[in-house]
């Protein structure tokens, strides 16, 4: 007989926010504020959350026992993060609270209690826990569905494709994953050949690409899917996600803040305007206005005509998109 795992009637991480992206998207810009909304935690970068994510897609992890896992280990996370326990303490870490200006919050419970009166706490005050994750949707509903009714909204930062595609191949990415001891991609065996997790459904292509032409395969391959899955969800699932193209976003910050506050039954502390304030004069920068013509004058000895309407099509497919989920604010 099969063992399934469970979780059983055991709870503690009942409002749990999913921040997933390429990266480059714009995950620490919307993640950097959280911490600054009424009874949110700092938000959580654990890539145990994706891993077992993929292990799920790739046929290695039931979902039964994924779902299992992820309860566990968000509970587990939140009441580490009530007495202190596990917090980032290297200040020039993007997932420490000395670097979202929270320190003083995490300081004051390495002292506390911990126990029952913890559980009591965490049960009364609600808390909202926000998890940093990369590029799983589109690939897997996995963690959309895994934890159930605890996940009260899942934000899917998207952003211009070339942008992403550039900031990958600058950081040598391509090369970096299945080789770089300090990257921590999970990568397939494809008979003699290490891949990407993610390359598994066009590994021959991938294989027979150029680095420049695998970063355009990356992005292109995680949008045609994420747009897909995007289209495909029932109303319930859709409800819970909440897609935001970086350019909107800082082009009308509040409008989205007040979204996802109302969505997660919060308001702002006070402290939340000089954060984002903060937060957006260090990571937004002026992008060019034309972007493919930038991308193309830039890259034109690497591109060939077919990966040049490639990335044509994506652009289109991306702004169609985008058209379909931003707020209009204007």
């Amino acid at each position: 007989m099969r063992t399934t795992l469970c979780r059983g009637q055991q709870q503690l991480a009942s409002n749990i926010v999913l921040i997933d992206g390429f990266s480059g998207s714009g995950k620490a810009l919307i993640g950097g504020f959280f911490g600054h909304l009424h009874r949110a935690e700092q938000w959580q970068v654990d890539d145990v959350y994706e891993y077992l994510a993929i292990l799920n897609y790739i046929g290695e992890l039931s979902t039964e026992s994924l779902s299992a896992l992820l309860k566990t280990k968000s509970d587990k996370a939140l009441y580490n993060l009530r007495i202190g326990r596990n917090v980032n303490f290297r200040p020039s870490d993007l997932s420490s609270p000395f670097n979202d200006d929270l320190h003083e919050k995490y300081l004051k419970r390495l002292t506390s209690c911990e126990g029952q009166p913890v559980v009591d706490d965490i049960r009364a005050s609600d808390p909202i826990l926000p998890l940093n994750i990369h590029f799983i949707f589109g690939y897997s509903d996995a963690l959309l569905t895994g934890f159930g009714d605890r996940l009260k909204l899942y934000i899917l930062m998207l952003r211009h494709p070339l942008a992403l595609i550039e900031a990958w191949h600058c950081g040598g990415w391509v090369r970096r994953v299945g080789s770089d001891s300090r990257e921590f991609n999970l990568c397939i065996a494809h008979g003699k050949f290490r891949l990407p997790w993610y390359a598994r459904e066009y590994a021959s292509l991938y294989l027979s690409a150029t680095d420049m032409e695998r970063a355009i395969l990356t992005v292109r391959e995680l949008y045609v899917r994420c747009f897909a899955m995007y289209r495909a969800l029932d109303l319930d699932l859709k409800r819970k996600v909440l897609p935001i193209c970086f350019e909107d976003f800082v082009s009308h910050p509040e409008a989205y803040v007040d979204n996802i506050c109302h969505r997660l039954n919060t308001v702002r502390a006070p402290s939340f305007g000089s954060r984002l304030s903060s937060l957006m004069g260090n990571r937004v920068r002026e992008e060019p206005t034309d972007w493919f013509a930038f991308f193309s004058n830039k890259y034109r000895l690497e591109l060939t005509s077919a990966y040049r309407g490639m990335i044509l099509d994506l652009i289109d497919s991306y702004e169609k998109f985008r058209n379909e989920v931003r707020m209009f604010t204007d």
